[in-house]
Parts: C-alpha cells; structure tokens; sequence
C-alpha cells in the first residue's frame, strides 16, 4: 500500500510543478492498463466500468439491497477466477 501512496504523491507533485503544456499533454495521453500488457492503455473511465460490470452481474435482479451489493463487492474476485478454471476445464474436455 506505501508504494501505491508513494506513487500518487509523486504524480501530484509533478502535476503541481509542470508548466501547463506538459500538465494538458499528461491529462490528454494517460492511460491505465490491468492485463498487464504495455500496448493495452485504457482509460480509467473504461477500467471502473469494467469492474462495474463485473460486479453487477453477480447482484439479483430487481433493487439490490446493501447486503447484497456488499457480498458481490466482496466476492467478484473468487467468482470470476471460478469462472476461468470452469472455462479452461470447458475448453480441455473439447481437446479431449
């Protein structure tokens, strides 16, 4: 977690310091990337939904209540690594 704060204070002090060009230039080009992948920068807008768009499709329909917006939040991770052994195993079963 310090790294992540180390890294946001530094990010502000150099937006704070740039002269306005380079600030405008920053704020045109930056992207985010969480495949991992150097050539696949996305917006944060896109990431947030994204993970949004996870996480919904884990709640019930109709107006999800607090405890449930709490266990999808909560378990998005667990069920979409369930999700990708499912899909490998899937996909070995074809092969074999």
């Amino acid at each position: 977690m310090l790294f992540y704060i180390e890294t946001f204070v530094r990010d502000l002090c150099v937006r704070h310091q740039c002269p306005p060009e380079v600030l405008d230039f920053i704020e045109t080009h930056e992207s985010y990337r969480v495949s991992g992948d150097n050539c696949k920068g996305e917006g944060g807008d896109f990431i947030l939904e994204s993970k949004n768009r996870a996480i919904k499709k884990l709640l019930p329909s109709g107006l999800p209540d607090d405890a449930a917006w709490q266990r999808a939040t909560r378990n998005v991770k667990r069920v979409n690594k369930v999700r990708r052994i499912q899909d490998c195993h899937t996909c070995m079963s074809f092969i074999f």
